[in-house]
């Protein structure tokens, strides 16, 4: 496995095909609208399989300052297929993120999660992760 942060169009158009049912885009071309916001402050990393042809985790991050004018980066997506790799694949991608945020000197680092995915909350909360507040949602 391979992780790219040097992210091409075609790596977005593999993002895209996995993340499409759990992000909206605001552009009627989404790959070019992801392809714009990592030109500024977002950031996209990306884990490919030894073949090179499929994409079986990625993370989507801004840095942002917060009501206090501190840095911090949020997380917006987070994927890694489920199986024998999920730890694996989940540190890499948590450690580059952690490079980020040190690398833009964050404060913090928030994970806006609404996930059922039990094994991706128990990362979470290995990695010293604290929920601090509950979405309640009604289908109508």
């Amino acid at each position: 496995m391979q992780l790219k942060t040097q992210i091409t169009r075609s790596d977005i158009n593999k993002y895209y095909k996995i993340a499409q049912n759990r992000i909206k885009f605001i552009h009627s071309n989404p790959v070019e609208d992801i392809y714009e916001k990592i030109q500024k402050n977002y950031h996209l990393a990306i884990i490919i399989d030894e073949k090179g042809d499929n994409l079986i985790g990625s993370i989507v991050c801004k840095i942002d300052n917060d009501f206090f004018s501190n840095k911090q980066c949020t997380i917006i997506d987070f994927f890694t297929e489920d199986g024998n790799n999920f730890e694996e694949i989940s540190n890499i991608l948590f450690d580059w993120i952690s490079q980020i945020s040190q690398q833009y000197l964050c404060h913090n680092i928030i994970f806006e999660s609404f996930t059922a995915n039990k094994i991706e909350q128990k990362f979470f909360s290995s990695k010293k992760f604290i929920l601090e507040k509950f979405l309640f949602v009604k289908n109508l």
